[in-house]
């Protein structure tokens, strides 16, 4: 049975460069790069730019969000963002919308496989970024509702199911953290709503750069402090919440589990099924850092 990660409409290298050369000859001239693979897009470079290809119809929606509400993050942020300069429409050879950005700097985090100590260095950048963004007004930016990402009993059962799948010494702490599902908070804070390893950019400052904005919408602050307890080395919490704030225990213990859940438990769960070695070494960390 296939996984709800398995794509619908994979994207090789042949059918990137058929879709950008036939809809911006300006671009003829360069060959399509593998950039990375997600849940939900495939993303292909053509020089110094990034293209996003929904894998799956889920994925659809996603990049409509990124259209319509990236252009007006940037000036808000102190990290670099994706910034859509080309779109690409539907065709018969590939049923969905997709689109072009220059790339961001850096390289993802899972892939700078620093050691815990480089990483508690972020904390404090990390807290700023967060702050910065969960004070945008719905004033400022227009973004859907939360749909899902709140409901803390739905994920914890996922990653529950999940759990069998997995081999890792923690397993007995995370089925207790799971079984122990705070209350759902709807929120009305601006999230990015996936920050994790594979998100986060790093560079010669730290934390330069965050990608793929798809779940950014109105929702719980939790959502996205899960990188507290998923990328963040538990010594490190406090210079976090230095940067950031002071948040309730409740909003803690639901951040929590949605790291857990999101970015431990299910996430190495996909890494192992593709045979991804290096997130499913990241993603058996996010599970220790959680429980810890």
């Amino acid at each position: 049975m296939p996984h709800v990660w398995s794509a619908e409409h994979p994207v090789d290298a042949s059918l990137a460069a058929s879709l950008v050369h036939g809809q911006f000859p300006e671009l003829a001239g360069l060959a399509p790069a593998m950039l990375g693979q997600g849940w939900d897009c495939d993303v292909w470079a053509f020089g110094e730019a990034a293209f996003r290809f929904p894998r799956r119809a889920m994925g659809v929606p996603l990049i409509a969000t990124e259209l319509e509400v990236l252009p007006r993050l940037a000036a808000r942020l102190d990290v670099a963002i994706p910034r859509p300069a080309y779109v690409g429409r539907a065709t018969e050879a590939f049923p969905f919308a997709f689109y072009g950005h220059p790339i961001v700097p850096g390289v993802p985090a899972d892939q700078a496989d620093q050691p815990d100590d480089a990483r508690a260095a972020l904390a404090p950048q990390l807290g700023r970024f967060l702050r910065s963004l969960h004070a945008i007004s719905p004033d400022e930016v227009g973004a859907p509702e939360d749909d899902f990402k709140w409901d803390m009993a739905r994920k914890a059962a996922k990653a529950i199911e999940r759990l069998p799948m997995l081999d890792h010494p923690d397993l007995a702490a995370a089925a207790a953290i799971l079984q122990d599902v705070p209350a759902n908070r709807h929120g009305r804070t601006l999230i990015h709503g996936d920050v994790y390893v594979r998100h986060l950019m790093l560079g010669e400052g730290g934390l330069v750069g965050v990608i793929d904005w798809g779940d950014v919408r109105w929702g719980d602050a939790a959502i996205d402090l899960a990188a507290v307890y998923s990328f963040l080395t538990p010594a490190s919490r406090p210079a976090f919440w230095a940067a950031y704030g002071e948040v309730d225990e409740e909003t803690r213990r639901r951040a929590r589990l949605t790291a857990l859940a999101n970015h431990g438990v299910s996430l190495l769960a996909y890494a192992l099924d593709i045979d991804d070695a290096r997130l499913a070494k990241e993603s058996a960390r996010s599970l220790a850092y959680a429980v810890g």
